[in-house]
């Protein structure tokens, strides 16, 4: 079951038993201190059980995303509007039957959003460097079709705008063996330096990207748009893998909304570097080196 549930994503179990914890800790509490006993405790259970649904269904909503093909914002946006109308629903149910107290069931309702920010300490997997814990964060191409958890990256710094890892290959490769990539998220687009096995610079890679964000999960998902720039240490600029870009519109992979996105990032990438302001982006790179 524990592995199931793991399979659905990795910091469920640690949600759920959070989850647990909490109403356990909040009926003691009750049974102590309020005065409406039944009313407070129906109500506290039901806001749990609310929670623990919502975690269920949002870990579910992001499977769809990562692993189904499922456009990111109309799915993650739908998920938002079901799981606040079933909160709206059971709100409504236990005002009319009066079956629970209102206010102990947004309290229990709580207990999704403590899980969330408690549920990486119990996760060693999610545990990073430097005092803080690591979102998870997820790569998604599509061609081919994959996503792969980032779960080996060590992040070096993270803030809303940006973040910095360091990585080796996934598969051993001649040109090169590992690396350090900046995560320019409202830009759109990924800078890496790529490192041969003696540890002088390959080239300098940009990925094309588009990127979602759920917080109560604290998972990023960077969807590679396929157009890519290399740098070679020569200065040499190369714009590559436009022609899967194209063959992605074709067949239905990509839409044109999406399309046009990435094509606009591309042309802000290269400005910047065409421009020299690119240096600007290296600079904080190469300061977490």
């Amino acid at each position: 079951m524990l592995k199931r549930i793991k399979d659905i994503n990795e910091a469920l179990p640690g949600m759920l038993l959070i989850e647990c914890i909490y109403l356990v800790v909040a009926q003691i509490i009750i049974f102590i201190a309020a005065p409406n006993k039944i009313m407070c405790a129906v109500g506290l259970l039901a806001g749990v059980i609310y929670a623990v649904f919502s975690s269920f269904h949002l870990s579910f909503t992001i499977r769809k995303v990562v692993y189904g093909g499922h456009k990111q914002s109309s799915t993650l946006v739908f998920g938002y509007i079901v799981r606040f109308l079933v909160m709206i629903i059971l709100l409504a149910l236990l005002y009319i039957f009066k079956a629970g107290d209102l206010l102990c069931a947004i309290i229990g309702m709580f207990s999704e959003k403590i899980a969330a920010y408690l549920s990486p300490l119990l996760d060693k997997n999610r545990s990073a460097k430097g005092g803080f814990y690591m979102p998870t964060l997820y790569r998604k191409r599509l061609i081919p079709d994959e996503c792969v958890n980032l779960k080996d990256d060590n992040i070096i710094f993270l803030d809303s705008d940006a973040i910095v890892t360091s990585w080796n290959t996934f598969r051993p490769k001649a040109e090169f063996t590992h690396g350090i990539s900046y995560y320019v998220i409202n830009e759109g687009f990924k800078i890496s330096k790529f490192y041969k096995a003696d540890n002088s610079l390959a080239y300098i890679y940009c990925d094309i990207i588009d990127t979602s964000y759920d917080a109560v999960s604290d998972t990023y998902i960077f969807t590679d748009l396929l157009a890519d720039v290399i740098i070679e240490n020569d200065g040499c600029v190369r714009v590559v893998d436009l022609d899967e870009l194209g063959d992605a519109l074709t067949e239905n992979i990509i839409s044109c909304e999406l399309m046009s996105d990435a094509l606009h990032k591309l042309n802000k990438l290269l400005t910047t570097i065409y421009n020299g302001t690119f240096d600007n982006y290296l600079k904080i790179l190469e300061s977490h080196e």
